[in-house]
This record gives C-alpha cells, structure tokens and sequence, in this order.
C-alpha cells in the first residue's frame, strides 16, 4: 500500500489517500513456472549430458527462483535424489561446463548458482536483459579464472 497526497482543486484541500496495486497471477504462470528455450533443449537432445546431470539439471530447473538463482544444500539435494555426494558433484561439474549453469557467491552450507538465462527464464519479462548482462559479466569472470 502506498500513501498518496492528492490536492482537491475545488477547496485547496490536502487530501490523504492510500493506493494499493493488486497484482494478479496469470493461471499459466503460477508457482513453479519457467520458460525454456526449444533451441537449448534440442541442443540438449542432440548432445546430450550424462543420466545423472540430466536428473540434476532438472531438479536445478524446478528449485530456480526468480531472475534464475538457484541455491541449494548440496546434501540434501543428493539425498532428495538418491545420489552419492560425488555423482552430485560430479553432475553440477558437468552442468558448469556446458554453461548451463554459472556458480554465484553462496553462504554457509548452500551453494549458488545461476541457470543461464540462454537456456531457460524465471521471472518477469522486464528483467530477463537485466539477468542476461549478469549471467555474461559472471561468465566472464569465470573464464578469466582459468
């Protein structure tokens, strides 16, 4: 809610009133929803990852929040996918290579990653050019890295 001072023009008045924007959801765009790219999934298809990557990087895609952040406890991911700790990590390798995904600063147990935008979206429309000059600056820095 936001706060709004209008002047009514018959009196001089200050006038308080309160605004509120309500938003609301598109029925195809509830909780959970991301938009792939078909040009990516048949790249996918034609060059396709290991079985285990190919779980991982689904399970990446349903645990994206918006503007692609993932951040996850590997642990637990393992466990929720009855994967050793080394198959994961092993996946997540294998999933940074192909730059699917993009290692982002994490914090404490969880690690952060980025899915490219190149491949898939979460979020509004208006920020998918802002995500994608993140997602290129990070890629970047990684390579400068090596």
């Amino acid at each position: 809610m936001k706060r709004i001072l209008q002047i009514d023009e018959t009196t001089g008045e200050t006038v308080n009133v309160f605004a509120s924007v309500v938003r609301h959801k598109h029925p195809y765009r509830a909780e959970g929803f991301i938009q792939m790219s078909q040009q990516q999934l048949m790249s996918l298809a034609q060059e396709p990852v290991s079985p285990t990557a190919f779980r991982v990087l689904m399970a990446l895609a349903a645990l994206t929040d918006y503007e692609n952040w993932i951040s996850i406890n590997q642990a637990e991911l393992a466990r929720q996918l009855c994967l050793a700790a080394p198959n994961l990590s092993r996946a997540i390798s294998e999933l940074l290579k192909r730059q699917i995904i993009v290692r982002a600063p994490g914090h404490g147990q969880h690690r952060a990653y980025r899915f490219s935008p190149t491949w898939g979206f979460k979020g509004r429309s208006k920020g998918f050019q802002k995500v994608m000059d993140e997602f290129s600056e990070a890629a970047k820095a990684a390579n400068t890295k090596k």
